[in-house]
């Protein structure tokens, strides 16, 4: 509108976009702040399948195990609970030291989870000779497939994680080597 021949808004018309933009604040942060928790619920559990992946690639480009590592914890709330590591195993013994106990190589540091996001389980089954027992590992062969522990079974299983609405993600590691969100 011009007034006096110069361009311009007036008062009301200032006062009417403002309204509709407080109204629109109004509607859309509730709306984010409850989408926000699943969001990082999936983005958690995609990176996860991600970096499964890159330490199954990794053990068939290198030629060697790759194991990655699970630190679980107890659900809070405010999330940022558990965590996880890969690294090469490069002497096959399941263990973060080669055997003058160096450090083995790092391929992804660990990553701890996101707020909002707890890894609550992991839960890998060494189940050689018919015997089955828990670990929080799981590894990957040169070939691709799950790894033998130590002990000389196959390791495989699932990673659990909840949000703070109470959703689950579990990402799942077949004995073929398979990585799935479920």
């Amino acid at each position: 509108m011009k007034m006096n021949g110069r361009p311009g808004f007036t008062l009301i018309e200032l006062m009417v976009v403002l309204t509709i933009l407080g109204v629109l604040m109004a509607i859309g942060i509730p709306v984010v702040s409850s989408i926000m928790p699943d969001y990082r619920l999936r983005k958690a559990s995609a990176d996860l399948r991600s970096n499964l992946q890159l330490a199954k690639i990794t053990s068939v480009r290198r030629n060697e195990v790759v194991v990655a590592v699970f630190t679980p914890g107890v659900f809070a709330a405010k999330g940022g609970v558990g965590s996880y590591k890969v690294f090469i195993d490069s002497n096959k013994d399941w263990t973060e030291s080669d055997s003058l106990g160096n450090p083995e190589e790092v391929v992804i540091p660990t990553v701890t989870m996101p707020p909002a996001v707890s890894l609550t389980q992991s839960l890998f089954t060494d189940n050689g000779n018919g015997l089955a027992s828990a670990t929080q590992m799981v590894g990957f062969t040169s070939h691709g497939l799950v790894a033998r522990s130590a002990a000389g079974a196959f390791v495989f299983g699932n990673v659990r994680m909840q949000n703070t609405t109470g959703k689950t993600a579990v990402v799942d590691v077949s004995p073929a080597g398979k990585i799935a969100v479920n």
